[in-house]
């Protein structure tokens, strides 16, 4: 049996060349990384000059492996590994980030006009219909008042202005602002409900 040996913190064993076929190993008297630990292991003792002197008169030994054999093992190999099934995710999460650039811009000039506020990202969910919905991109509720700001840039669909309208009427103890950026500064527009008194 010829096999390559490792030293390490725990005992080097002899790998069997069919256990590195198992394993996915291409060369059945290559290097072994990593070290399984045996009980009764005849190779306890050796030193690493003694593994290493085995493993180079291994590698003199060992056959060559024709190139296109090798390269075939190899694609065999990435084949299978693409063909195996993706772990499922027992939790499941977004990975994309809340906010888009500009938003993130909004959340922080916010920030500096409520210093003391707690401002938060997309974090409620307000029901305006029979299965009609809408998010705010930033909400503030340690405010007197509560308050909500939908961002948008230059050109906002109409859609969303009507969900904005519809969120002022439908929630009128929240102040609902519109918030966009022109020629460099913020500014912001209070959304009138309908029965809002000036």
């Amino acid at each position: 049996m010829s096999c390559w040996l490792t030293k390490g913190v725990h005992e080097p064993r002899p790998i069997h060349p069919d256990l590195c076929h198992a394993l996915g190993w291409l060369f059945p008297c290559g290097p072994v990384v990593g070290i399984v630990s045996m009980s009764h292991n005849p190779f306890a003792n050796w030193t690493q000059e003694m593994v290493d002197l085995h493993n180079a008169r291994v590698t003199r030994h060992a056959p060559k492996m024709d190139k296109e054999l090798e390269q075939k093992q190899i694609e065999a190999y990435q084949k299978q590994a693409k063909q195996m099934p993706a772990p499922k995710k027992r939790i499941r999460q977004n990975p994309k980030p809340l906010m888009n650039k500009l938003e993130l811009e909004a959340m922080t000039w916010l920030g500096g006009q409520y210093p003391i506020e707690e401002l938060h990202c997309q974090a409620i969910r307000f029901r305006l219909g029979n299965g009609v919905h809408f998010t705010p991109d930033i909400v503030c509720l340690t405010h007197g008042t509560p308050l909500a700001w939908e961002v948008k840039g230059p050109w906002a669909t109409d859609d969303a202005i009507v969900k904005l309208k519809m969120a002022a009427t439908v929630w009128p103890h929240i102040h609902w602002f519109l918030i966009w950026k022109e020629s460099g500064q913020w500014q912001q527009q209070l959304i009138l409900s309908d029965n809002f008194h000036a």
